[in-house]
């Protein structure tokens, strides 16, 4: 294990903070410079090369702003994220907005090996503890960082490079795979919109035995119990996620009557409105938060699949039920809207057919996830080697 010296990144990088985002609708024009928020880290695919952003602000704006380069690193600096592993380096010059600390590398250090030792490190630790943490670029450039000899970080960047090329290269595969069930939909069903097929509307609450949402006030009964808690943030992508949150459910019909069987459609009601996925069972009893509604077709008329395929089509970008969301500020769906959205309905008969393919393709989607797992830990296993010495 080779021992390397540490310095403190104020050291080795020069670090500010981005500025206060214009407040006037003047301020931003398509043709100006990049101008990063917070929601552009991570959204764009290789975060170590963040070339798109979500406004561009105008050039008397951009005059007023400090313009960082090419080649920096952003950090959130507030918030809830601080504890998320969001990073990125900047592709292009750009303006950054206040909540992102920016690290400028400086001559003694690799851009991309301080990118990935960030990437790496828990900046919980260095904020200080509180309910909205904030994260101090005094206390940012006294993290210690180890400093190999500049052939040793060639050396290990070129290796870094190599694996993170890997795993954006399975990213990739899995995003377009992602896509296939859509286009199945579409094959099959045609353009729900236009319905050229002239399939049957009927409303959701014709088709359904069971339409509901999870109780109020069990925010006091989550983080400890044998149970799982499904919320809005578990259902992404047309799957549950595997880690739940605890809860100690209650007893009685008002826990039974939010808790979920397999073959239930979950669709989120509030935030991102009309995400879904299907409940395919668990071995301990899952309960829905009240921000999800629980769905359970009847399957005589309405297959879960298909409903959930639908479900997540998007139409300008949001899923297709968020058309019929109530509210701008605040939107959501309630009961009214859910059980009277008009459902294309296809013979059973095909739907079933639609299932069973997609069965098919969330099989090679699991050996998919399974195979960016196992990249995933050997790209944290080299992290590890690397900033201890032993790659």
């Amino acid at each position: 294990m080779t021992s390397w010296p540490k310095v403190p990144l104020g050291k080795m990088a020069d670090i500010t903070a981005g500025d206060s985002a214009p407040q006037t609708a003047d301020a931003y024009s398509p043709d100006g410079r990049p101008f990063v928020r917070m929601q552009d880290l991570g959204r764009h695919g290789r975060t170590d090369n963040l070339i798109e952003t979500t406004d561009r602000v105008s050039e008397s704006a951009s005059a007023r702003l400090k313009l960082f380069r090419k080649g920096s690193i952003l950090v959130p600096k507030s918030g809830a994220s601080i504890r998320l592993n969001h990073r990125a380096i900047l592709g292009i010059d750009a303006h950054v907005v206040s909540h992102l600390a920016v690290v400028t590398p400086g001559p003694s250090i690799n851009g991309r090996l301080l990118y990935y030792w960030l990437s790496n490190m828990d900046m919980g630790k260095v904020a200080p503890e509180s309910d909205y943490p904030s994260l101090r670029l005094s206390d940012l450039a006294q993290v210690m960082i180890p400093l190999p000899t500049p052939s040793e970080q060639d050396r290990i960047v070129q290796i870094l490079d190599e694996a993170e090329a890997l795993r954006h290269l399975r990213a990739h595969a899995d995003k377009r795979n992602g896509q296939v069930i859509n286009a199945l939909f579409v094959e099959m069903f045609g353009d729900p919109m236009m319905n050229e097929k002239a399939w049957r509307l009927r409303p959701l609450g014709d088709l359904t035995l069971h339409l509901t949402s999870g109780s109020r006030g069990w925010s006091q009964l989550t983080g400890k119990g044998t149970d799982l808690f499904l919320r809005t943030q578990d259902i992404n992508d047309g799957s549950i996620a595997e880690n739940l949150l605890a809860v100690d459910a209650p007893g009685g019909a008002e826990a039974e009557r939010t808790r979920l069987v397999p073959g239930d459609v979950v669709v989120t009601i509030t935030g991102v409105v009309g995400k879904a996925a299907v409940f395919r069972g668990s071995e301990r009893p899952v309960y829905v938060s009240q921000h999800v509604a629980m769905v359970r077709p009847d399957s005589d008329q309405l297959s879960a699949e298909y409903l959930v395929a639908y479900v997540n089509l998007l139409v300008g970008g949001v899923p297709i039920l968020a058309l019929s969301q109530y509210g701008q500020t605040k939107p959501g769906l309630g009961f009214r809207e859910l059980k009277t959205a008009l459902i294309p309905l296809p013979p059973l008969e095909l739907q079933r057919l639609f299932t069973s393919r997609v069965v098919e393709v969330r099989e090679l989607q699991g050996a998919q996830t399974a195979s960016r797992q196992r990249l995933d830990n050997l790209f944290q296993s080299l992290l590890q080697s690397a900033f201890q010495g032993r790659l």
